[in-house]
Formats: C-alpha cells, structure tokens, sequence
C-alpha cells in the first residue's frame, strides 16, 4: 500500500502539529483498555471511525517509498501511524537476503534516512520490524537469530543516534500454533530470537485465526501473550488482528474476556486489508476478507471491548 501525497502536504502538518500528540497518545497507551487501530486503507479507517480507531497500520517493504506519504496520510486521519517494516523486495515476495548486510552496516544510510524522516515526524511512530521471524514462510528466518539481533539492534542503535526517540519498536513473533508443539517448545524458540529489552519498547503477537485453527481454540494465543508479557514486562500490543468469519461467534467472545483481564494489552490492530492466505489456500483459511462493517455481531464485541 502506498499514499502518494505530496512532501509539501506532509511538512504543513509537521508545521501545524497536527495528528495525535504525544500527551494524547500517552494517554490513549495509559487507559484501562486498549486503543483500536486499523490496518488498511484510509477509506477502511474513516469506515470504522464510530469504533474511534487510534492507530492506521501498513506495510513497507525495505526498498520502497520514503514513508513521508504515509506520515502525511495518518496526519489528516489524527492518527498514529504503525508500520511493519518488512526486508524483502517490494515487487514480489522473494526475500532479499540483507539481515546479514544489515548487521554488518551496509544499509547505515538507508536506514538513517528512515530514522531522519520519523525524527521530523515529532510525534509517535511504531515499527515493527521483520515480523514472525519465528517462521520459515518469512524470508528474514533463513539466515538465523544471531544475525537478526544483531540487525535489530543496529537498526534501533541508529533510529536513537539519529534522534529518533519517538520512534517505538515492537518484536512480535508468530504463535505458530500449528507447527510448534508445546508452549515451553515455542517459548524457547522465540527467546533466542529477541533482540533484548534495551531494543524493544513493546512485544506483540500476530493472530490470525483461519477456519483450519478452529481445532486448537483460542488457548495457545493466551498463554504465549501470558509468555511474552512475563518474559520482560513489556507492554503489549496486537499488532495484527483477524478471524475467519466462521469463527467469530467462536472466539471473538473468548478474545474479549481475555483482553479485558490483561491491562497490559495497550493496543490491537484489527486487519482490514485483503488476505493473500485466502487467495492462495481458501479451503484452509476460510472467509478472511470480511469487514468489521459487513458484521455487526463482531463489530459489536470489538465495541464493547474498546470503547
């Protein structure tokens, strides 16, 4: 996805300090439930605006556009702006194999261009960086934890060299409930690929229920969040969010409880955008493509548990 709105049109908002300031966003972070967010187009955010979403979400791949377009975009929604920042080509699904020429500094500049235009963004950004790094569908697991923490680190040594402290970075690991055993098997898999607390300001979890993960219920999502939240007492946020729409009567309920209980969870991001796992396996993932619009029963328990 990609907003093409002019720099001129990005530095007028700067100017203006329009969007959510940090007092807000702190606030919004601090409250006694968690913000909404939205991954998905302008249109998808101001669709869902009665559910009062905080947080617009895209993906940029490492050698695509500057973000200005997008910072601009989520200035004019008054939102704040979340992106997964994924090291792969931008024209296909080939990975470019660069965790390693990042770690050893050969994209410095690159990424301190990055950390240059979210620095004069002033307000809060969040990036999560090379996401589901646990799995083996995501190119950046080929080459192994050591070198991924290492690019991490540098990554986030630069962002804070370059002055870029409103710059939040959140880790966050594949469940991988379908492939990785018992809890204790994937719980020790994820510690070796993170990065350390002194480079993560925020944990998350991807969780994305396809009609196949009906047999293992919502249970495992629980308890790697209870993990993830005890691994260092970061605060957490669901940076990805979708259920089958089979499943929702299921385990939307279950979901709401849960979060409820846990203060710790500051933030969810529900996922509006088109599911290339649908298009690829249909049979397996079920009706992912449904809107929080199309359904009011969701739309309902996503509302209780927000607002």
């Amino acid at each position: 996805m990609r907003f093409r709105l002019s720099l001129a049109l990005f530095a007028a908002c700067i100017l203006s300090a329009c969007g959510s300031g940090p007092t807000a966003i702190t606030t919004a972070l601090a409250a006694n439930h968690p913000i909404f967010g939205v991954a998905g187009t302008p249109a998808s955010y101001e669709a869902l605006g009665s559910l009062q979403p905080k947080i617009i979400a895209t993906y940029f791949s490492w050698d695509g556009d500057s973000p200005s377009s997008f910072l601009a975009q989520a200035t004019q929604l008054h939102a704040i702006p979340f992106i997964t920042w994924m090291p792969k080509a931008s024209d296909n699904n080939k990975a470019l194999s660069i965790i390693p020429e990042i770690a050893e500094g050969q994209y410095d500049t690159y990424i301190r261009s990055w950390a240059t235009t979210l620095r004069a963004y002033h307000n809060t950004v969040f990036i999560r960086f090379a996401q589901e790094m646990n799995g083996n569908w995501s190119p950046w697991n080929a080459t192994g934890p050591t070198l991924y923490k290492a690019a991490w680190q540098r990554i986030v040594r630069i962002f804070r060299g370059s002055g870029a402290n409103n710059v939040k970075f959140i880790w966050a690991p594949d469940p991988k409930i379908r492939s990785s055993g018992s809890l204790q098997a994937w719980a020790n898999e994820v510690k070796e690929w993170y990065p350390g607390s002194h480079y993560v300001n925020y944990v998350g979890l991807s969780v994305v229920s396809f009609s196949q993960d009906s047999q293992f219920g919502v249970l495992p999502y629980f308890q790697r969040l209870n993990f993830l939240h005890t691994l260092e007492k970061k605060p957490i946020i669901i940076p990805e969010m979708k259920i089958a729409y089979g499943l929702v009567r299921q385990d939307l309920p279950q979901w709401r409880k849960f979060i409820e209980s846990k203060p710790w969870i500051k933030a969810i991001i529900w996922s509006e955008t088109i599911s290339l796992a649908q298009e690829q396996a249909p049979t397996f993932s079920g009706d992912m493509d449904w809107s929080l619009t199309q359904y009011p029963y969701a739309f309902s328990i996503i509302k209780q548990l927000i607002l």
